[in-house]
Parts: C-alpha cells; sequence; structure tokens
C-alpha cells in the first residue's frame, strides 16, 4: 500500500491493499533551515526543474512561494488505463540530517492549483495539520514520495507538481498547463512507533472463550484458540490494550500494524511485521468490522477483532478470520 497518496497521487488514483483479506484501505515541531552555500550548490543543480520556483521560508512562519504563474510542465504518461503520469520534482533545500527508510516523517504543506498558481490550503491554514508518513524505500509507486524524501533532513523543502485533467474529457491535460504544484517542507522526522504502546488489559477481565493473544518481545501477536471457541454470526471485537493517546473517529488518518490469521486454522495469512513498517488509512475507509471495533480507540491500543466470512461486514468471502490489530499514531 502507498503511503503518500495525499502528496503525490492523481485524483483518479485509488489507495488500497490487494491482500488475501481484501480489506479496503482507504499523513509538530518548528524547524530551521540552513540556508549555506552547501544547499545554494544543491539547488543550483536542479535549476532545470520549475525554474521559475522561489521559496522562502523563516522556520516557523507560512513561506513565501513565488512561481511563474503561466508556467507549464512536461507530461508523462506512465499508466494510459489509469491516467497516471510521473510527477515534476525538485529539491530546493536539502536540510539538516538524513530520514531513513521506516522512519516517519512529518511534514507541513501548500497546495496550489495551475495554471494561475492558486493557493488552495496548507497546514498553517487553521485547524490544518502536519502530515506524516512512513518512508519505504521499496514503495513500487511511480510518483513515490519515499524515494524523494530518502536522504533529506529536517528542514528540507520538496516542491512536487502533479499533472491534471481536461475539465472537459476528464482525461489527462497533456499539454501540462493544468497540474498542482505542493511544497513540501519536513518539519521532523523519527523512528516510528511499532507497536501498541498501551497497558495491558489484565487477563481476568478478557473473554476466555475468545482466542488469546502472546505478544513477542518486539510486539509480534500469536493466537491459540480455545476448544470452546465459537465463530461468531456477526463481528466481535475485545480490546487488549489501553492507550492513552488522542481519541479516533472515522476521519482519523491512524498507521497501524496488524496480523491476519485463519480463524479455522490459527494459520498467520499476512501481517505488517513482517517488514516492520506500518501502515496507514483512514479509519472511515477501512472495512466496516475495523470501523465498528476502532472508531473509539485511541492511540495505543489494541484490539482483537473476529470477522466471520460472507456476511455484511465481511473482510473475506472464504475465509472466518481473526485480526490482531495495534493502533500506533494518529496522522
Amino acid at each position: 500500500m502507498t503511503q503518500e497518496r495525499f502528496f503525490t497521487r492523481s485524483n483518479k488514483a485509488v489507495c488500497g491493499i490487494c491482500a488475501a483479506v481484501c480489506i479496503l484501505l482507504t499523513l509538530t515541531l518548528s524547524s530551521c533551515i540552513d540556508y549555506s552555500a552547501k544547499d545554494t550548490e544543491k539547488v543550483e543543480s536542479n535549476s532545470n526543474v520549475l525554474p521559475s520556483l522561489k521559496v522562502e521560508f523563516d522556520g516557523k512562519n507560512e513561506p513565501k512561494v513565488e512561481y511563474d504563474a503561466t508556467a507549464t510542465i512536461p507530461v508523462e504518461v506512465i499508466d494510459e488505463n489509469a491516467d497516471v503520469a510521473r510527477n515534476v520534482s525538485k529539491v530546493v533545500s536539502h536540510g539538516e540530517g538524513t530520514i531513513q527508510n521506516g522512519q516517519t516523517v512529518a511534514l507541513e504543506y501548500l497546495y496550489y492549483s495551475m495554471p494561475g498558481f492558486s493557493k488552495q490550503f496548507s497546514t498553517w491554514d487553521e485547524g490544518a495539520k502536519v502530515q506524516k508518513l512512513t518512508v519505504n524505500k521499496d514503495d513500487q509507486d511511480s510518483n513515490s514520495l519515499s524515494k524523494l524524501l530518502l536522504g533529506l533532513g529536517k528542514g528540507a523543502i520538496v516542491a512536487v507538481a502533479t499533472p491534471g485533467f481536461d475539465m472537459q474529457t476528464q482525461k489527462l491535460d497533456l499539454s501540462g498547463t493544468n497540474y498542482t504544484v505542493q511544497i513540501l517542507i519536513v518539519d521532523d522526522f523519527k523512528n516510528p512507533t511499532t507497536k501498541a504502546e498501551g497497558t495491558p488489559v489484565d487477563d481476568a477481565s478478557l473473554d476466555p472463550k475468545l482466542p488469546k493473544v502472546t505478544l513477542a518481545t518486539d510486539g509480534t501477536p500469536s493466537i491459540k484458540i480455545p476448544s470452546s471457541f465459537i465463530m461468531p454470526s456477526s463481528s466481535v471485537s475485545e480490546q487488549l490494550k489501553k492507550g492513552a493517546g488522542p481519541k479516533l473517529d472515522k476521519v482519523s488518518n491512524i498507521s497501524f500494524a496488524y496480523s491476519a490469521f485463519d480463524a479455522d486454522t490459527s494459520e498467520l495469512i499476512q501481517s505488517t511485521w513482517d517488514t516492520k513498517i506500518p501502515l496507514t488509512a483512514t479509519l472511515g475507509q477501512t472495512n466496516m468490522a475495523w470501523q465498528t471495533a476502532l472508531e473509539h480507540a485511541s492511540v495505543g491500543d489494541q484490539y482483537l477483532i473476529i470477522v466471520p466470512k460472507g456476511g455484511e461486514n465481511s473482510t473475506s468471502k472464504d475465509l472466518n478470520l481473526i485480526f490482531v490489530v495495534d493502533v500506533l499514531d494518529e496522522i
């Protein structure tokens, strides 16, 4: 699953997991930029891309951005069927430090539409949030923001121009006049939270008829299904850890880790623990069984979610499934 759809996907792109479990998944610290000669040299080496773009940022207030309101960009189609073209990107400043694979990056951003270079919104707008993503060097998306951020640092400024669509034909505008420009600023980066950090629920409070979850030192879950377990006719959930983080709702963007088990055999089907890289999603665009279980959860919670096959809230037509889900962060 790509973890940067907000920044780099075209409006027609769809974000999701293609997995056996068939789950439908639908990103503050002030930074300070060093405008040293070293950074200037790097900017000039990239000056042939979006050449009229200028960004002035004091490390705190909304940046001042200048750009030719009539400028065009080259449009390189990379998927005709999906109407996806390659983004045009420019590193304006490399920042301090080095972002590495698997780290979580917090991004401030401004979003402009072309032609006209009209600002649509930014994280400096009232009520807006800094956006986060987990960098994945193996992301196969041709417009991967992860690959662009790798090696940059705190305070880095990146411009990404995404080709848009002709309003009449609803096809890619090959003239390069309709597009968006996003100015992304690395606010901070850190190693990600990899497991739910909440307090385990007392065993005496857990239903002994439900599968028992055991956690390895790194948080990897395994399950043991008791002989008394009967697969429910509708989804069932049980809280395993109580977190102290922000409360979630259906519009919350979250990062999470999970494992999916076959409820009939205890066999592990799929797990984010294999890569140790969390996934992200909008809670309201996950499967209904997950929404029901997690809608009032908090960051740091862990849940057992049991989903029977074939039902209205099912994640599979053929498998009864057991999920162990760690809510890692709100993004």
